[in-house]
């Protein structure tokens, strides 16, 4: 008689876009590492809340795969999201922004 794996020893960890059609996603090492370790999960840093706010203001009509591959780009762009030095950025910065092609350039963001 063959014996059944227990339930303990299975790790199979759920991901979403199984059952929500982003299957495609569960390919992508960034999309694996924000489901498994970030999302969902509570975070009480308020610049890295500050950084979530605009990484999810950036999204708007686009695809959250494509801002996680932009992240990293984004965040040396944006001085690691950093609300005090934000705050200050001047035209001279945002014209440097809006030059860099490694993040999303789109002016009403």
């Amino acid at each position: 008689m063959e014996k059944k794996k227990s339930r303990k020893n299975s790790k199979k960890i759920n991901r979403c876009g199984e059952n929500f059609g982003i299957s495609k996603y569960l390919n992508s090492e960034k999309y694996v590492k924000y489901h498994d370790k970030r999302w969902c999960k509570p975070d009480h840093n308020d610049q890295e809340l500050f950084a979530m706010l605009i990484l999810e203001s950036f999204a708007a009509g686009l695809s959250w795969i494509l801002i996680l591959e932009k992240e990293e780009a984004l965040r040396e762009a944006f001085d690691n999201f950093n609300p005090k030095i934000i705050s200050n950025y001047n035209e001279d910065k945002i014209e440097e922004l809006m030059e860099n092609e490694n993040i999303i350039r789109n002016k009403k963001k």
